[in-house]
């Protein structure tokens, strides 16, 4: 049942197994989390009006259905200004393109694998090679509804850091190491063990199609090694053998400020 195990967690225990393949889960959380929260709708240029409430970012597109929602602007908190010290600006950046996914998972799985990078060093060989993993470098940080991890690149090579945000529930926001860039999506469940998505990729003018291109690819591959991370999770999750584990206190604090909210929104 939904209500069950709200009130046993523990600050380091997550969330019971059980909430990422139950049918009765999935039905509050549609009702109580994503019945009011700013979902990503796309960009301003290609998407058509979407329904209720709307707000915009630069070229990203917000929407709500709740009236009374807080604005966007204090949902987003630090990350326009993480994003403008690292030299993006979001008025100049424009669409390039759409990259779409499925995934055999639950759509919490998949936040939850974005929300935390120590499975990097050895999942993500090419992000890794990049970008600096190490405990020493890369930093975590939480906001109220928002959290954002900051890899500095080993190259040195092009004018920004890889910057990867969170804003409650489901929406992505990051930069990759190299031209000015934003990548954009959210991740929305289909049944209680798969969710899908979608991610924007925005450049300013001037980034050729050829930068853009290797970028992507670059994006891509951590996506597919992405996929069988998550995939096997749920499956390991759905198998009942466990009700609940322990996160990890500085590595997966992301993963802990997360799962508490969902917690507080299903109470």
């Amino acid at each position: 049942m939904v209500v069950a195990g709200l009130a046993s967690g523990t600050a380091q225990g997550t969330l019971p197994w059980s909430w990422y393949s139950d049918p009765e889960v999935l039905r509050r959380e549609r009702e109580r989390i994503f019945g009011h929260g700013w979902q990503y709708a796309g960009p301003a240029e290609e998407s058509p009006a979407p329904s209720g409430r709307t707000e915009r970012w630069g070229p990203l597109v917000f929407a709500n259905t709740d009236a009374e929602a807080r604005p966007l602007a204090e949902m987003l908190g630090p990350i326009p200004g993480h994003l403008a010290a690292a030299g993006v600006d979001v008025d100049l950046l424009r669409f390039r393109r759409r990259s779409e996914f499925e995934l055999a998972c639950n759509w919490k799985i998949a936040v939850e694998n974005y929300l935390e990078c120590y499975h990097c060093s050895v999942a993500h060989p090419g992000f890794s090679a990049v970008v600096d993993v190490s405990p020493d470098a890369y930093r975590l940080e939480t906001d109220e509804l928002t959290s954002s991890q900051f890899g500095p690149t080993k190259t040195g090579e092009g004018p920004v850091e890889g910057q990867f945000h969170w804003v409650w529930p489901t929406t992505k926001i990051y930069v990759l190491p190299g031209p000015p860039n934003l990548a954009a999506g959210p991740v929305t469940p289909l049944r209680p063990e798969r969710s899908s998505g979608w991610l924007d990729y925005f450049f300013p003018e001037e980034v050729s199609d050829a930068e853009v291109e290797e970028l992507l690819a670059f994006d891509d591959q951590v996506g597919l090694e992405d996929r069988s991370l998550v995939e096997s999770v749920q499956a390991g999750v759905s198998s009942g053998l466990l009700d609940t584990g322990r996160l990890l206190p500085e590595s997966e604090r992301l993963l802990a400020h997360f799962q508490r909210l969902v917690r507080e929104a299903l109470a």
